[in-house]
C-alpha cells in the first residue's frame, strides 16, 4: 500500500494522519497540521493482516471526518499552518466596503482596493482575531463589535508579517478550491440553468461545500459563499 494521507480540517480541528504498509509492517504519522508529529510501527503475522488493519484504521479516521488529500496538498497546508500558526482557522469572512475611522462597512461585492475582513479563530484558546487584509497593507484589530452589515473594531497595529502571509495563502487556497467546485458544479449540471450565487437553493450550496471539502478544505457556509459570488476572479492579496 502506498502511503496515504488524511487531514481533519473541520470545527476545531486541524489534524493530519497519514499510514503506509511495506510488507507486514504498518508505520503511521499523525499530529495537527504544521506541528508536532507522532508516529507509530507496527509488525503483523501476514502481510495480508497488515493490510487489513491498515483498511480498517482508515474507516475509522473517514468516520471521524477525516479525508484523503494529495501529498501535495497536505504540504501546502502545512505551509500555510507554519506561517499562521498550526492552531489558526479561518472562521469568516466579509469584503470590505468602507472604513470610516473605527466603522467597517461591509459589501457584497470584492473590491481589491478594500480588501476584505476576516475572523480568526484560535482554536485552542476560542479567542478570535480581527484584521482586514489587502495587497498592500493589513490591520488587525484588538475586538470587534458586528452589527446588521458593519463592524465597528477596538485600536488597530501591524500583524507580524509571516501571520498575514499564512493568511492570505489560506484564503488565496480557498478562493481556488471553491471556484474550481463552482466550475465543477456548473459543467456538471446537464442541460441546466447557469448558476446564479444570488439565487443558489440549499442543494447549490450543499453541493458546492462537499466539493471543498473533499479537496481537503473547510469552512462555514458563509464563507464559501463568499468565494462562490466571486465566480472565476481571484483574489488580490
Amino acid at each position: 500500500m502506498a502511503t496515504r494521507r488524511f487531514i481533519n480540517s473541520g470545527d476545531s480541528s486541524n489534524k493530519f494522519w497519514e499510514i503506509d504498509v511495506q510488507g507486514r509492517t504498518v508505520h503511521k504519522k499523525w499530529g495537527r497540521i504544521g506541528g508536532h508529529v507522532s508516529d507509530d510501527t507496527k509488525e503483523f503475522p501476514t502481510p495480508m493482516r497488515a493490510e487489513s488493519e491498515a483498511q480498517k484504521q482508515i474507516n475509522k479516521k473517514i468516520a471521524k471526518g477525516y479525508r484523503e488529500v494529495q501529498e501535495e496538498e497536505l504540504s501546502h497546508e502545512t505551509e500555510i499552518a507554519e506561517s499562521m500558526g498550526s492552531q489558526y482557522k479561518i472562521e469568516n469572512l466579509e469584503f470590505v466596503g468602507s472604513i470610516s475611522g473605527q466603522t467597517i462597512t461591509f459589501s457584497d461585492n470584492y473590491d481589491p482596493e478594500m480588501g476584505v475582513f476576516v475572523t480568526i479563530l484560535h482554536s485552542h484558546s476560542k479567542r478570535r482575531h480581527y484584521m482586514t487584509v489587502t495587497k498592500n497593507q493589513s490591520r488587525q484589530y484588538s475586538g470587534a463589535n458586528f452589527n446588521n452589515g458593519t463592524v465597528r473594531v477596538g485600536p488597530s497595529s501591524i500583524p507580524a508579517s509571516n501571520f498575514v502571509q499564512g493568511v492570505k495563502k489560506k484564503l488565496s487556497r480557498l478562493a481556488q478550491v471553491v471556484a474550481e467546485a463552482v466550475n465543477t458544479i456548473k459543467f456538471a449540471a446537464v442541460g441546466a440553468r447557469s448558476l446564479e450565487i444570488d439565487g443558489m437553493d440549499d442543494v447549490d450550496m450543499a453541493a458546492i461545500t462537499a466539493q471543498v471539502e473533499s479537496a481537503g478544505q473547510s469552512a462555514d457556509s458563509h464563507v464559501i459563499q463568499k468565494f462562490a459570488a466571486l465566480g472565476n476572479r481571484t483574489l488580490d492579496l
